[in-house]
């Protein structure tokens, strides 16, 4: 009996890994889908931050509404030059980091001039907050470039690299495994 029951219970599972054929394989990618996206998402998240600048300056009834929007913006303007890597599993890159990094100097310079703000300033602290805010903004934008440079790069490494897969096989003289390749 438990010997009728393995011979089943090793048909249904080798009948199941066999049961759909493979997938034809993917295209390789030239990364143009990628650079895309991260180009556009980019382009769209500046225009909607710098665009919401002008709209309401002093006086304004929807400026609740506005700086959200700009926050929107500003927020993709972080994200979106990474988006196109995304494609490829990699969620955390180097111009993700960069910028990242870029947001923290700019916030500690700002803190500088607001130190150096006032009658009993300090000129010298106002000068390096400015400093440190160009540095932070600088590599933001750096941060910004990097990601969208590379994307393409990224895929085309990605896409050539060879794969190898296993899977079961079940023929009408017995069983084994079938390697695929990709080289």
């Amino acid at each position: 009996m438990q010997l009728a029951a393995a011979i089943v219970v090793s048909c249904l599972v080798a009948g199941s890994a066999t049961a759909d054929p493979l997938p034809p394989p993917a295209e390789s990618s030239s990364g143009n889908v990628e650079l895309a996206v991260s180009l556009g998402g980019t382009l769209a998240s500046w225009a909607v931050f710098v665009s919401t600048q002008y709209v309401c300056r002093d006086t304004c009834a929807h400026r609740t509404a506005t700086l959200s929007v700009s926050g929107v913006g500003a927020l993709g303007t972080l994200v979106a030059p990474g988006t196109g890597h995304w494609f490829e599993g990699h969620y955390i890159t180097r111009g993700l980091v960069l910028r990242g990094i870029g947001v923290g100097v700019m916030l500690l310079g700002l803190a500088q001039v607001a130190q150096g703000i006032g009658e009993n300033g300090d000129e010298s602290a106002g000068a390096l907050g400015a400093l440190l805010f160009l540095g932070g903004g600088s590599l933001y934008l750096y941060g910004t470039v990097d990601d969208i440079k590379s994307v393409r790069g990224h895929v085309r490494a990605r896409s050539q690299q060879p794969a190898v897969t296993l899977a079961p096989q079940l023929v009408r003289s017995g069983g084994g495994l079938a390697v695929l390749g990709s080289f």
